[in-house]
């Protein structure tokens, strides 16, 4: 057993063992003696301090020690580490409208007997002792109630367990993340690893349509009624790509070629960037749904689209509407990974778990009955007289 506030403790043994020495220096009432002169003795109390040869009312002591150390132990904050080892993973995984298929595959590779599982959205479901698939909604994710409950299932996972591995599965967009995330996972009393899932591997899972000419009023009401329409227009005669290799990039996809910067005004939110960071392509709400304006020109000799990467560029600029595909930054993911063990303990050490309401209560409730039970002796150590 350790302590979260070990002075408190210490405190308490301090005043233990001051209470044992005040115990042996008892005041004590000198034997009477009748003497001729004890006329001129002013009336009074006469006491003397001596030291006890035999100490008295042990019963006393014992329950006045005991009540210091039980009060001295609630307020330490008493913590204690599993008698098993090895080790045991949460799995927070992804189950937003921003997540993949391959969230289940790392789900499903990475579970093993004795592991819990949270899918969390933009709330966060209870967690499951197996590796079952979820399919993916279309609400927009929140990582920090993956972990909020992650944590509940905390300090039920150290009774099986000595270390504790949390394992964030998510494309961590930028859209899932908040102010409470990276405390959330400083939080967590073990290793804290996160895999990143692929995010250019989406489908649009509402309907989408590109076009290539301003939509029209039938592509309006289509994207008010929950579809994605996608305005990429063609690239003109008089729109040539200019001389030198010009790049842009929407979430992890990045295409280096001789491209067209398209003359188009962009409203809403951006969702491509091009190399000096002008807007490439933006999403705008409408309805249910939304248009997205691509200012992308697409050269029309060589084999630009055929490439791997601006093929990703397609499918990220195609994501259903709402998904920010701007990643979490690099700062933000080095906050939340965590190595084991850290830094002063050992490869072997036991988690830091905090301190069980239920154990503190029960030290103050066994406090309250030895304060009790040493009134109790000591009325009756004083009727005894």
């Amino acid at each position: 057993m350790t302590f979260a506030a070990p002075l408190a403790f210490g405190i308490a043994v301090a005043a233990s063992i001051a209470t044992v020495l005040l115990h042996v220096i008892s005041t004590q009432r000198p034997r009477p003696t009748v003497l001729p002169t004890a006329r001129f003795v002013p009336s009074g109390e006469a006491q003397a301090i001596s030291r006890a040869v035999r100490p008295t009312d042990l019963l006393l002591l014992a329950l006045r020690v005991l009540a210091l150390l039980l009060l001295g132990a609630a307020f330490a904050g008493p913590r204690f580490a599993s008698s098993r080892f090895g080790m045991i993973r949460m799995i927070v995984a992804d189950a937003s409208r921003a997540a993949q298929p391959d969230v289940g595959d790392s789900v499903t590779a990475l579970w093993r007997a004795g592991d819990r599982v949270v899918w969390f959205d933009s709330s966060a479901d209870a967690a499951v002792d197996s590796a079952g698939r979820r399919t993916s909604s279309t609400a927009k994710g929140r990582l920090s109630a993956g972990l909020v409950r992650a944590h509940q299932r905390m300090l039920e996972l150290s009774e099986h367990s000595d270390s504790l591995e949390l394992v964030i599965i998510s494309p961590l967009l930028g859209e899932e993340m908040d102010a409470a995330v990276v405390p959330l996972a400083a939080r967590w009393a073990g290793r804290v690893r996160v895999v990143r899932s692929h995010l250019l591997e989406a489908r649009a899972r509402l309907p989408q349509k590109t076009v290539v000419t301003e939509p029209s009023s039938t592509d309006s009401a289509a994207a008010r009624a929950g579809a994605a329409v996608v305005w990429w227009p063609e690239a003109r005669d008089g729109q040539a790509p200019s001389a030198h290799a010009d790049a842009v990039w929407a979430g992890d996809a990045t295409v280096v070629a001789q491209l067209a910067r398209l003359p188009m005004r962009h409203d809403g939110q951006v969702v491509a960037r091009w190399s000096d960071g002008a807007p490439a392509a933006s999403e705008q709400r409408l309805g249910a749904g939304c248009v997205r304006r691509v200012s992308i020109g697409i050269p029309r000799v060589g084999d630009a689209q055929l490439q791997p990467s601006f093929v990703a560029l397609q499918r990220a600029v195609e994501l259903p509407c709402g998904v920010a595909v701007e990643p979490a930054t690099d700062a933000a993911l080095r906050a939340l990974a965590r190595d084991w063990p850290r830094r002063g303990e050992g490869a072997g050490s036991r988690s830091a778990l905090p301190p069980r309401p239920s154990t503190t209560l029960w030290l103050l409730a066994l406090a309250a009955c030895a304060l009790g039970l040493e009134l109790f002796a000591r009325a009756r150590a004083e009727a005894g007289r």
